[in-house]
């Protein structure tokens, strides 16, 4: 079960904040908001839960921002004797539909959009609206009010901007799903037709469709998301080249040398050197 600690909340007319410890026991546990949009910042990054769902759809990534559509359950598998700290603006259905234009309970149809809101904006709004419910100063309901608006507009356009695409173009969150994973899995082959079927597309439409939205192959992609994790781990530790490039998946470290001058135009010993100078 989830032991949930309060440790602030202030309701104002149509909006809530709320910030709260959950501890953890290792069981899924859920909660459903059937008259609000939930935004959610979670305040302690380092928590990481197995899964998470979004009603019935596993999420690819639970990240730092997200939003629960009203009436969507949101579930967690975490390990136990975990604590997550995060903070909760609720925000009515009326009140959201009426600044947004969008209807809040058909925001469902997108859920892989909105568990992880990757838009400094949001994050900024947030993190004032939860400041001031902590430590709330003169007019502070007035503030609250406007900055839970300011959020909403925000949210509007970001969904909307992921809404869209170009025809023939791949949806945002399979695009967005593709780069996640190669990020988590560095030394994999990344297979296309692993790929599609994650994404539930054709690996035919995956390679075209992916062109269309980002003007890279996929292998392309891979290549370069690599590139950049080769270029942190070259900056930021003393590994030895041998032993980074046998984490990117690459047999021999000169295959490796050869892969990275290739997309970079230096070696990865000179790309070091420049980087701490």
């Amino acid at each position: 079960m989830e032991t949930l600690v309060v440790t602030g909340r202030l309701e104002l007319p149509g909006l809530f904040v709320e910030i709260a410890e959950h501890h953890w026991d290792g069981s899924r546990e859920s909660g459903c908001h059937p008259d609000h949009v939930v935004f959610w910042l979670r305040r302690a990054p380092d928590f990481e839960p197995r899964r998470t769902w979004l009603g019935v759809t596993e999420l690819t990534k639970a990240g730092t921002i997200g939003v629960i559509p009203a009436g969507v359950r949101l579930a967690v598998d975490s390990e136990a004797g975990l604590v997550a700290r995060a903070a909760r603006v609720g925000i009515s259905l009326d009140r959201f539909e009426e600044v947004t234009g969008l209807a809040g309970k058909s925001l469902a149809d997108r859920l892989c959009d909105c568990g992880d809101l990757r838009d400094s904006e949001l994050g900024y709004y947030l993190r004032h609206l939860v400041d001031e419910a902590e430590r709330p100063g003169f007019a502070a309901p007035l503030l609250i009010e406007s900055l839970s608006t300011a959020l909403m507009i925000t949210f509007s356009r970001v969904y909307r901007q992921m809404s869209r695409s170009k025809p023939g173009a791949l949806a945002p969150w399979r695009t967005r799903r593709i780069r996640e994973y190669v990020e988590s899995q560095p030394s994999s082959a990344c297979r296309l037709e692993d790929l599609a079927k994650m994404c539930g597309v054709s690996a035919g439409h995956l390679s075209r469709a992916f062109k269309e939205s980002t003007g890279m192959t996929i292998h392309g992609f891979v290549q370069e998301v690599r590139l950049e994790h080769a270029k942190r781990l070259l900056t930021n530790t003393d590994r030895p080249i041998k032993e980074i490039a046998y984490e990117l998946g690459f047999s021999h470290p000169p295959a490796f040398a050869a892969a990275f001058r290739r997309l970079s135009g230096e070696t990865p010993g000179n790309f070091r050197s420049a980087s701490r100078r």
